[in-house]
C-alpha cells in the first residue's frame, strides 16, 4: 500500500507542531510562590485547578475532581464550590502548606461563604481551611478579563470513566483530566485524558 504526503497531511502535520510548541506545561512551582486554585462545581461533580502565573502565563500544576454522591448533589452551589476547596486541600496538601493560595471561581464566592453560623458541615470545613493561607479573590487572573470567563462543568465519559471537564472560552482550555489547545473551534489536541497530571 502506497502512501503520499499530500498538502493536507503537511497541513496537519504543521498545525501538530503549533501545538506542541505553545501546549501547556504541567511543572513544579518555586517554593513559597503565591500560587492559584480555580474551583467548579455542576449538579453531580466538582473540580479544581491549581496553577501558577509567570509572566501573564498560567502554568497548570494539578488537576483533580470527584463525582459527587446523592446527598452532596443536593448542596447548594456555595457548598458544592466550599466542597471542591476541601477536596483540593485533601488532596494537594503540600501545595497548601508551601504556597499561599488564592481561590478563584466565577460563580457567587467568597469568604463569608464560611460564615460561623452556616450549616454544621461548612462551620467544620471552616475550621479545617484555618490552618492554611488562603486568599478568595474576586477576579479571574486569566488575560485579565474576568467577565469574559465562559465555563462549564459537565459530565463526559473518557473508557467508561466519568470525568470532569472543566473548559474557558479562551485560546488555552486547562480542564480537570484533560487539557486542550484549541486552534479552532472543532480542533483541540488532548493530552492525557485518562490520568491526572502530577508533578510527582
Amino acid at each position: 500500500m502506497s502512501y503520499q504526503w499530500n498538502k493536507e497531511a503537511e497541513t496537519s502535520f504543521q498545525r501538530w507542531k503549533d501545538c506542541m510548541e505553545t501546549a501547556p506545561m504541567v511543572m513544579p512551582p518555586t517554593r513559597g510562590e503565591a500560587l492559584f486554585l480555580h474551583i467548579a462545581a455542576s449538579s453531580d461533580e466538582i473540580g479544581a485547578m491549581l496553577f501558577a502565573e509567570q509572566r501573564r502565563i498560567q502554568i497548570p500544576i494539578y488537576f483533580v475532581s470527584r463525582t459527587l454522591p446523592d446527598v452532596e448533589q443536593s448542596y447548594s452551589t456555595s457548598e458544592k464550590l466550599i466542597l471542591a476547596l476541601i477536596h483540593a486541600t485533601r488532596r494537594l496538601r503540600r501545595y497548601f502548606k508551601d504556597h499561599p493560595i488564592r481561590v478563584l471561581t466565577d460563580k457567587p464566592f467568597e469568604r463569608t461563604s464560611l460564615k460561623p453560623d452556616g450549616t454544621r458541615r461548612v462551620v467544620k470545613w471552616a475550621k479545617e481551611l484555618e490552618e492554611y493561607d488562603i486568599e478568595y479573590g474576586e477576579n479571574d487572573p486569566f488575560e485579565g478579563q474576568s467577565n469574559e470567563l465562559a465555563e462549564t462543568c459537565e459530565s463526559t465519559t473518557y473508557s467508561n470513566k466519568k470525568v470532569l471537564k472543566v473548559e474557558r472560552k479562551e485560546k488555552q482550555n486547562i480542564g480537570s483530566l484533560k487539557m486542550c489547545l484549541v486552534q479552532k473551534k472543532e480542533e483541540c489536541l488532548e493530552f492525557g485524558a485518562e490520568q491526572q497530571a502530577s508533578t510527582k
